[in-house]
């Protein structure tokens, strides 16, 4: 939490993909589900928390940028304090507590998105940890909602509901009824979901976009080498430098595989009888595979992060107890665990963990906002693309639910000939974020006209005005009532 304040959560500007989702965020505040507001094929539990935390944040005069950020730092400490906890049963040592918080919290990525708000992953991290937990402590019913609320945040999170439904039934005490009992976890959780969406309307909406979209969605297979390289530097990139945690967690699959060739009916065994063992490594090894699959930036690192924290913890404890016992000495015990936390601070700290970005603040998008209230106001329809985000500010309905467009929308209609219409009208006022609209190259500049926005373009937003429209173009600035 106080990382997350270190990292400026009450002045840091929205960015990347937590844009958008604090747009579905405040459309749920507003009484907008998701998949409505926005067509997005993420499932959007995490939407619907931030969201109530919005409208609670109102009724205690707290903006819905800060409230949001409030239950996202939140989700985040408390996965914190409780992949501490299964480091303690994965390590079965204090220390192995210890490297689990201090790996998560120092994974590149995780402190920043959380002072951000709205980003699905911090959401998804913790229902994960939360799910392993509650399956070493064979509480069967609620390991199974657990998963299922992470697989809400995030679908490829089945893995989780999958790997513990599989502890159930493997391990030493487990059988038929432990899986159902996850079995009914997991989907008295999918109901309560499903009931949301009946009761506003959208369930069918909401099934297609998260269930049948996806499938329209191919890609192509990755190179190995930059897949493992893009894993082992934490999205590092080329200049990037190998990261401890990733690499304890191949070093702890090396471990395994070794074992599982020289004993594999002693390994096999330990892992029935060793509470959560079996669901961690089947849940690791699916997040890590699906991530070096399908992986297009830094936050979806976040799926593995966890099971790299709990390595990092298992190996870390488990080598000082080797060293202790070939050397006969207990420093080793102590020394390797420091070592390995001291190098996890130092490539915390490295990676930016509490850093900022000071050129901007949302006090500077809340002005645009402001601008953007004016377009809504005074023209006849605003269709933001890749910048809902300001509608989200503005408390408004995008002009079309289509915020921007991508493959996974491509198996709806042809998206390089998609045209904003609603009722067969087009928007008075284009706000256009980031690269060409789809589609555009037939209408933009020759139905529209662009006008001067200063305060838009500090936000790297253009505007487009319909020729022919009846407010005055470029009047929003000045008659927004902010000041610069």
């Amino acid at each position: 939490m106080l990382a997350c304040v270190a990292a400026g959560a009450w002045q840091r500007p929205l960015t990347g993909d937590n844009q958008v989702y604090f747009y579905v965020a405040e459309r749920v505040a507003s009484g907008v589900p998701p998949h409505i507001s926005v067509v997005d094929s993420k499932s959007q539990l995490s939407g619907l928390l931030s969201g109530a935390a919005m409208t609670l944040g109102r009724e205690v005069g707290l903006d819905e940028v800060r409230s949001g950020r409030v239950v996202s730092i939140a989700f985040a400490a408390a996965a914190v304090v409780l992949i501490a906890e299964l480091g303690l049963v994965v390590s079965g040592a204090e220390a192995g507590a210890h490297l689990a918080a201090l790996a998560l919290l120092g994974s590149r990525g995780f402190v920043k998105h959380a002072a951000i708000g709205t980003n699905p992953k911090i959401f998804l991290v913790t229902f994960l940890v939360l799910a392993h937990l509650l399956c070493a402590r064979r509480r069967w019913w609620a390991a199974g909602l657990a998963a299922c609320a992470a697989f809400l945040c995030w679908q490829p999170a089945l893995a989780v509901v999958a790997a513990v439904g599989a502890e159930a039934l493997l391990a030493t005490g487990g059988g038929a009824l432990c899986a159902l009992g996850v079995s009914a976890g997991a989907l008295g959780g999918f109901g309560a979901y499903q009931l949301y969406y009946a009761a506003h309307g959208a369930i069918a909406e909401q099934l297609r976009q998260s269930y049948v979209m996806t499938l329209g969605s191919v890609h192509g297979i990755r190179r190995v080498r930059s897949s493992l390289w893009f894993v082992l530097s934490e999205a590092g990139h080329r200049h990037g430098s190998l990261w401890l945690c990733p690499v304890a967690w191949f070093a702890s699959l090396g471990v395994g595989v070794i074992g599982l060739l020289v004993r594999p009916a002693a390994l096999l065994g330990s892992l029935r009888r060793q509470p959560g063992a079996i669901s961690l490594v089947l849940g690791s090894l699916v997040a890590m595979l699906f991530t070096l699959y399908d992986h297009q930036g830094l936050p979806d690192l976040l799926f593995p992060a966890p099971y790299f924290a709990l390595a990092t913890a298992w190996l870390g404890v488990s080598a000082a107890r080797e060293a202790a016992a070939v050397t006969g000495l207990r420093r080793p015990q102590l020394v390797i665990p420091v070592l390995m936390a001291l190098v996890l601070a130092a490539q915390a700290l490295r990676g930016g963990i509490v850093s900022g970005d000071e050129s901007r603040t949302i006090a500077d998008q809340y002005e645009v906002g402001a601008a953007t209230r004016w377009y809504v106001d005074h023209y006849d329809g605003v269709w933001c693309y890749r910048s809902a985000y300001l509608l989200g500010l503005a408390h408004a309905d995008n002009w079309v639910p289509y915020g921007m467009l991508y493959d996974d929308i491509n198996s709806r209609f042809p998206i390089r000939s998609f045209r904003p219409l609603r009722d067969g009208r087009m928007p008075e006022v284009i706000l256009r974020k980031k690269g060409r609209v789809p589609g555009g190259r037939a209408y933009l500049h020759r139905e529209y006209a662009q006008v001067a926005a200063p305060l838009f373009a500090r936000e790297g937003v253009r505007v487009y005005v319909r020729r022919g429209a009846n407010a005055s173009p470029g009047s929003a600035e000045s008659r927004s009532g902010e000041r610069r």
